[in-house]
């Protein structure tokens, strides 16, 4: 077993975690990597704290978290904040969280990416850059590579995704939203896919995370790259190949596939026949849930009638309570008032006398 487990057999082609803490730059594992990539290695400075060490992978996340080839000493600093990508000797480093003086697209070897109190550097073992970046970045920073906003109406860039032999054309993913089917051609190098800012291919209201994955376009071949630590906890793969076998891949309530124009039409007859279904079953369900309302109104009236029963039965006793204290209240009152009539008629009497004599 090499550092990336041996590939898979199975159209969706998968690679294990590799091994952390060797300083040696491995070259078995750079021939096993899912690209050509140049050695690299990263030096993090956070408050006088110093880290070296090569890159065990042609791709990696930056952060504090566990899945995180480049680990930050600073314990403010996000579980992941930046996606790191190898290709040949072309170095891309993507932010993945909101961050302040952040650095995105293709940079030179030795640029410090600022992550909160920390300076990470990445540099090339060999001297050099053996390619020409191949799309905007650093190198051409008035060039148009910021976010794309979209809604799912708006992905459907190519009118066509096949070539002259009827296979897909290089970069060009189908995307499915229920039984809808878009295709979205990607450049060459990486794509964030999120539902918000910093992702570059922002597509909301289908249950992505801000930054959910990374799409890479290299050399005519496509990966799928995991950037959610939840679904990366959970044991899902860190990077899938999209080939044009490979089975549909799914991502929030999106779903990505690669093939032939007759496969993709096939597979989208099939989620029509799938929503139609669920569809009926959710009519049928309504109306048994009618019918349980129904009964359950009808118990409802019994326990109404009961309670009226139990509160008129209360009322006849409070009502009763009341009448029998405002009669002890009026033969009280009588009392008295006779009482005040004997006495005013026995003294009045007495006091004219008085008043007389005087």
């Amino acid at each position: 077993m090499n550092r990336y487990g041996e590939l898979s057999t199975s159209p969706l082609h998968t690679y294990a975690e590799p091994e952390r803490g060797k300083h040696a730059v491995d070259t078995a594992a750079i021939r096993q990597a899912p690209w050509e990539w140049t050695a690299c290695r990263y030096e993090s400075d956070t408050k006088g704290t110093q880290r070296s060490a090569p890159f065990s992978e042609s791709f990696g996340l930056l952060g504090t978290s566990r899945h995180c080839q480049v680990q930050l000493a600073d314990p403010h600093a996000g579980r992941a904040v930046y996606l790191v990508v190898i290709r040949g000797s072309v170095i891309e480093a993507w932010p993945i969280c909101p961050l302040a003086f952040s650095i995105w697209g293709v940079i030179l070897p030795g640029t410090k990416l600022l992550v909160g109190r920390s300076r990470v550097r990445l540099l090339v073992e060999s001297e050099g850059l053996d390619s020409v970046p191949s799309r905007p970045g650093l190198f051409d920073p008035d060039a148009n590579s910021g976010p794309e906003s979209s809604s799912i109406e708006k992905l459907a860039e190519p009118s066509s995704h096949s070539d002259e032999t009827g296979h897909a054309s290089a970069g060009d993913l189908a995307i499915f939203v229920k039984d809808r089917m878009l295709v979205k051609r990607f450049r060459e190098g990486v794509t964030i896919v999120g539902d918000d800012h910093p992702s570059i291919l922002r597509i909301g209201g289908c249950g992505l995370k801000r930054c959910d994955h990374a799409i890479l376009h290299h050399m005519k071949r496509l990966w799928i790259i995991e950037l959610d630590l939840e679904r990366l906890d959970q044991g899902e793969p860190k990077i899938q190949e999209l080939s044009l076998d490979c089975p549909p891949i799914h991502r929030g309530g999106l779903v990505y596939l690669r093939g032939t124009p007759e496969k993709l039409k096939r597979y989208q007859e099939l989620l029509r026949q799938r929503s139609q279904t669920e569809d009926s079953f959710t009519t049928s369900t309504t109306n048994q849930a009618d019918l349980t309302g129904l009964v359950r109104e009808n118990i409802d009236i019994t326990e109404i009638v009961a309670e009226g029963l139990v509160s008129y039965s209360q009322k006849r006793k409070r009502v009763s309570r009341i009448l029998h204290l405002a009669l002890k209240l009026m033969l009280f009152a009588a009392c008295i008032a006779t009482s005040m009539a004997v006495i005013a008629g026995g003294i009045w009497p007495i006091i004219r006398t008085v008043w007389q004599t005087i």
